[in-house]
């Protein structure tokens, strides 16, 4: 038991060394991750979280990838209408509020990487490239990882989705 307990917790510091966060000027941008995809499968989701501990607004403006893994990369949001979640572009990019947190998560913000040139596994890292108005460029390093059973799709949603 001892030995399982250590080793549970050397991983989780091993996890937890290699997700460095990301400081531009007041931003930190924490937790990058992305699903791993079947094969055959063209669309990829990735998330993170973004911080502002300054006293102003930002807005991130753009996200691109590289390298070039995707032909496109879009921020989406998903809400629910009458049982059906939907997933819709986010155009003019996202407000981070000044002391607040914008964060993508499965069911909610997220990013999508539109004609993947070959699936993502688990293990894989990629890098991101955020654009902010205020802050300019950061890119950030992606951990492809297996979801969990029990969130079940791409997106973490067992219910119907419509685009």
């Amino acid at each position: 038991m001892k030995r399982m307990l250590c080793a549970l917790a050397l991983s989780l510091f091993a996890h937890l060394a290699a997700a460095q966060d990301i400081h531009l000027g007041a931003l930190t941008v924490s937790h990058p991750w992305a699903l791993s995809t079947p094969p055959m499968v063209q669309e990829g989701v990735a998330y993170l979280e973004i911080s502002n501990h300054g006293a102003e607004a930002d807005r991130l403006l753009a996200i691109t990838v590289t390298p070039a893994i995707a032909g496109e990369v879009q921020m989406h949001r998903s809400s629910e209408d009458q049982g059906i979640m939907r997933m819709r572009p986010v155009t003019g990019g996202l407000v981070v509020a000044a002391g607040s947190t914008l964060v993508f998560a499965p069911g909610k913000l997220h990013i999508m990487l539109l004609g993947l040139k070959q699936p993502l596994h688990a293990g894989e890292r990629f890098k991101l490239k955020l654009r902010f108005a205020r802050a300019g460029d950061a890119e950030v390093s992606v951990e492809v990882r297996d979801a969990p059973q029990e969130q079940g799709g791409m997106d973490g949603m067992d219910m119907k989705m419509k685009m």
